[in-house]
């Protein structure tokens, strides 16, 4: 399980990131964001750490204040970072069986 909580942790960082937030303001937002996330999965919320974390980021996101650095825009920016949504996959070559 803590290497789900270490994809999630990296994911709301790397998002923080993306939006060009500061990143002492990163980091506690991130903190905030995984704390939450442990509390609501403890208490039965049946997601995995990785969409309880980006779903509590995005709450937190929604309740900042206007004027916030990072507030106004974060809907409207396109991530320049490599983000695989995928792992990578390693392809080996194929060795045809014989007949």
């Amino acid at each position: 399980m803590d290497h789900y909580w270490q994809i999630a942790g990296d994911r709301v960082l790397l998002y923080l990131r993306c939006l060009n937030f500061p990143e002492m303001q990163a980091l506690d937002l991130a903190l905030r964001a995984l704390k939450e996330a442990e509390r609501n999965i403890i208490q039965g919320s049946g997601n995995s750490p990785v969409a309880e974390a980006m779903q509590t980021l995005r709450h937190l996101l929604n309740e900042q204040k206007p004027g916030v650095a990072g507030r106004d825009h974060f809907l409207n920016v396109r991530c320049e970072l490599p983000m695989p949504s995928t792992p990578p996959i390693h392809r080996l070559h194929m060795i045809p069986e014989e007949m």
